[in-house]
């Protein structure tokens, strides 16, 4: 009888755990073993015929300080669900609100001119790009499209700017703070250095390949991995050293993790 599935919050929470005795037999005797979550769980060691590892990215710059606690990411079926929550209690203002958008590839432009379309006069949206222009390596037409769209929904764009840190405003201390206004964000670029406030904080920027939330460390210890922790596969995403073990998905590099590599993208994803 075939073992229940076992769903990605399984998988994430042995991870994380870089001995050998976190996974077991893996391309030798088909067999691998899984702790799954919760206080007390039992690791359970089961057979396999070929390996399928598809455990998906995270946002890549969740060190940024006071990120992880105040931006929400946008790389999830519930991270949408939250920014639509979020958008909802916003809308509820009745007062202009400030959304900031950080990232200009696909996803930060994507979600900068949904949002705009939402708000629709109500508010103001910032996305800022730390690139020199948005949807870096698209071809020109698609980046002229893209701006063109920008500028018709009034969506103010910062390039060459990075976030340097998030907080929540304090009343008294911050000129701008309104009811609904929670956060200060220091932006830093080449001649600009300010913080600046936001109602929501919308978080594109960049993706690796996941990790354990509690220790950081790779999910996958017994699988080869790039500088930036995607898994190295051959051509036939073979995993590279082992058999019988395949990877897809944005935990991928298949061209070795090079700057040329596919990006983490919907559409690499079909392909593979």
């Amino acid at each position: 009888e075939p073992p229940p599935p076992l769903s990605r919050g399984e998988l994430l929470s042995v991870g994380g755990v870089p001995s050998p005795s976190a996974w077991r037999g893996v391309g030798e005797r088909g067999r691998v073993s899984v702790l799954p979550p919760g206080d007390g769980a039992i690791p359970l060691d089961l057979p396999y015929d070929y390996l399928l590892l598809s455990l998906g990215a995270e946002p890549a710059a969740l060190d940024v300080p006071g990120v992880r606690e105040h931006a929400v990411p946008f790389s999830s079926l519930e991270d949408a669900r939250e920014v639509q929550a979020r958008l909802e209690a916003l809308e509820g203002l009745r007062r202009p609100v400030k959304v900031m958008l950080v990232g200009g590839g696909e996803s930060g432009v994507e979600l900068a001119v949904t949002v705009a379309e939402r708000l629709r006069g109500r508010g103001t949206v910032l996305l800022v790009c730390s690139g020199d222009d948005i949807l870096a390596g698209a071809p020109r037409p698609h980046r002229d499209a893209a701006w063109k769209q920008l500028s018709a929904l009034g969506v103010d764009v910062l390039l060459r700017s990075r976030v340097e840190g998030v907080r929540e405003a304090i009343a008294g201390l911050d000129e701008d703070l309104r009811p609904g206004r929670r956060y200060r964000v220091a932006v830093s670029g080449e001649a600009l250095r300010e913080e600046r406030g936001a109602d929501l904080l919308l978080w594109t920027a960049g993706q690796r390949a996941a990790t354990s939330a509690d220790t950081g460390h790779p999910l996958v210890p017994f699988c080869p991995c790039g500088p930036d922790g995607r898994i190295l596969v051959e051509p036939s995403l073979c995993v590279q050293g082992l058999e019988r073990v395949f990877a897809v998905g944005d935990a991928v590099a298949a061209g070795g993790a090079s700057l040329d590599d596919a990006p983490m993208t919907a559409q690499v994803a079909m392909q593979q």
